[in-house]
């Protein structure tokens, strides 16, 4: 049996970490800027029905270093996970998305944490 977790939360902090970190690499051509923008789209775009586990970081293994500041944990954070739109947690696949919503990532995954 396949556990599948699909989050939809509103925009937060973490998705404007991963956009500047993709933003501010030094791309040398159009080319590599267009290639950057289409891992990241991949990355939100990862089906979880078909997604290689195997593939995905368990969040569970992410140890976060509380003596940086917020934005340090973050790029920690996304550093790695791998992909922060797609991981594990243990056999369950998790996939977030964003919308327009008040929602934040963190009460999200609170909420998922307490119901196991």
């Amino acid at each position: 049996m396949e556990n599948l977790l699909y989050i939809v939360v509103g925009r937060d902090d973490l998705s404007q970490v991963v956009e500047q970190l993709y933003a501010s690499k030094d791309l040398e051509t159009i080319e590599q800027k267009s290639l950057q923008q289409q891992t990241l789209e991949q990355m939100k775009n990862v089906d979880i029905r078909t997604v290689d586990r195997d593939t995905l970081v368990d969040i569970r293994d992410v140890k976060i270093n509380p003596n940086l500041t917020k934005e340090e944990r973050l790029i920690d954070f996304v550093r790695q996970i791998k992909n922060p739109y797609c991981y594990r947690y243990g056999k369950t696949v998790i996939k977030i998305s964003h919308s327009d919503i008040q929602v934040t990532l963190e009460e999200r995954l609170e909420n998922f944490f307490k119901s196991l």
